[in-house]
């Protein structure tokens, strides 16, 4: 399992040297800034970029075999339209490394950030950011059967939580009981999604009642398969997930 932890760095001063283009009067800058009014920003913020950086880093092989671990600090500049230029990693534990997560930050300059502003212009800033890798292999003799509460690659109903959503509302069915009594509430259900998709020890831990845990359960165990957790080495596990089950009147009993 390939664990990469990340953090922001935005150090320094500087002063730059600005001309003004004759033409259109706009100034340009061509110094950058390490420190300005408004900080350079990912679109969704910083932890949607890392976010981002988790799904496509890869451990290079090399160094996880040798058990090469450590911190990468990479170095680049945002631009004031947004784009990332100068992206280098200028410290880390090995070559294959500082390549990895060069590779990563360029694969993501595909999306432009909001640049970073002094005195009401955008200019180039620059960013410091450390990656840091730590590897730990994953042994199938000894962990097949280890439940995961936080794999690499989170499980997922086919189609998103949007078509979850659609799946639970169109299958629920809604104890006669409890709804001649106006009983409405969640039930929330524990469960372990498989390293095949399939869900097992689908359990109802709190509910308004127990028709509707019950009818909980099973709307789930006619759930199609799910997609499994995955560790970095491509590795399905299996993963335990907590889903609420909402229960609502129809929305003309609720008058």
């Amino acid at each position: 399992m390939l664990i990469v932890l990340f953090g922001l760095i935005f150090i320094g001063s500087s002063t730059a040297a600005k001309a003004v283009s004759p033409a259109n009067h706009v100034a340009i800058v061509d110094t950058v800034y390490t420190q300005v009014d408004t900080q350079p920003e990912y679109p969704g913020g910083i932890g949607a970029f890392y976010k981002l950086v988790g799904q496509i880093v890869r451990y290079p092989r090399e160094d996880r075999d040798r058990g090469i671990q450590g911190t990468v600090i990479v170095t680049f500049v945002v631009e004031p339209d947004g784009a990332l230029s100068n992206i280098k990693a200028v410290r880390g534990p090995s070559e294959a490394l500082k390549q990895e997560a060069v590779r990563v930050v360029t694969v993501l300059s595909a999306t432009k950030w909001q640049p970073g502003v002094k005195d009401g212009q955008a200019v180039r800033a620059i960013y410091t950011i450390p990656l840091k890798f730590a590897y730990q292999s994953f042994n199938t003799e000894t962990d097949q059967n280890k439940v995961f509460d936080n794999p690499f690659r989170q499980v997922e109903f086919p189609g998103g939580a949007e078509a979850l959503g659609d799946f639970i509302s169109e299958n629920i069915r809604y104890p006669k009981d409890d709804l001649d009594k106006g009983l409405t509430g969640k039930v929330m259900l524990s469960l372990i999604v498989e390293p095949d998709g399939s869900l097992t020890h689908i359990k109802a831990t709190e509910g308004p009642s127990e028709a509707m845990k019950a009818e909980a359960i099973r709307l789930m165990k006619t759930s199609p398969k799910w997609k499994p957790g995955v560790m970095n080495d491509g590795m399905a596990v299996r993963v335990s997930y907590n889903l609420p089950v909402e229960f609502k009147l129809p929305a003309a009993q609720s008058k």
